[in-house]
């Protein structure tokens, strides 16, 4: 079987080829417009992860000492 080379223009070839242009020219519209909400489905993401984190400074736990420490170590406090 011997490869021929381009196939020679023909109406049908245009016609196939301008549907097909077509088709590729709408797919990557929808492509981009996905990745666009995609990405902004991900920052609404971010900002309610932020949320639902606990933003608060964290304080030391200042532990009291219990009465009978305070009584028995011989130090005020």
């Amino acid at each position: 079987m011997t490869q021929r080379g381009t196939p020679p223009e023909t109406a049908e070839n245009m016609t196939e080829i301008t549907l097909l242009r077509a088709e590729l020219t709408a797919t990557e519209e929808r492509l981009e417009e996905t990745q666009k909400d995609r990405d902004e489905w991900k920052g609404q993401a971010e900002t309610l992860s932020l949320l639902l984190t606990d933003q608060r400074q964290e304080k030391p736990v200042e532990r009291k000492r219990g009465f009978w420490r305070a009584i028995f170590s011989g130090s005020k406090v």
